[in-house]
This record gives C-alpha cells, structure tokens and sequence, in this order.
C-alpha cells in the first residue's frame, strides 16, 4: 500500500507542476500581447494547461495500472517520462498561443 501512496503524490505533484506550467511560459516566452483580449487569452492558457494535466492523470492512471507488477522504478520512470511528454505540450503551448487577426 505505501507505493500506491506514494504514487498517487508523486503523480499529484508532477500534475500540479503541468497545471502550473503554462501560463509563466506564455508570459515569460510567449508573444507580448496587448489591447482587449489579453485576460481571455491567458484563461485560454489556463483551461489549456488544466486539460494537459488532467490527460497526464489519466495517462498516468492508465500505465500505472499496465505496470501494476513491475517494481517502483518502472513506475517512477513511467511517471517521469509522461511528465516530460506532457509538460512539454504545455510549455509549447503556452509559448505559441497568440490572437490571430
């Protein structure tokens, strides 16, 4: 039961850090916008990110349950490896979103 546990943290945390992820890159990288708009296109990034996570959850949940006789270090890197995948959608994302005329 503690790997299960500590699973579903590890996998919470990661998730958190995906959510997180989208909108300092937009801001930090992203095209400067300016004018009406701009809240919109930040919640855009937002909902964006939030979607991201929540496909890392269950993607996660999904290999988690493929694995479910392999040992801890299966796991981790399973949950490393969709981590990498995912939080790099939501930084490509982020830095690529802008209005379109």
């Amino acid at each position: 039961m503690p790997m299960v546990r500590e699973s579903i943290i590890r996998e919470a945390i990661l998730a958190a850090v995906i959510c997180a992820a989208g909108i300092p890159a937009h801001l930090l990288w992203g095209v400067k916008e300016t004018g009406p708009g701009r809240a919109e296109l930040l919640t855009f990034v937002a909902v964006t990110s939030l979607f991201c996570a929540t496909l890392f959850l269950l993607s996660s949940g999904t290999v988690a349950w493929v694995l479910r006789q392999n040992n801890r270090p299966a796991h981790s890197a399973a949950d490393l490896g969709l981590f990498a995948i995912w939080c790099s959608l939501t930084v490509w994302g982020g830095v690529t979103t802008r209005f379109l005329d």
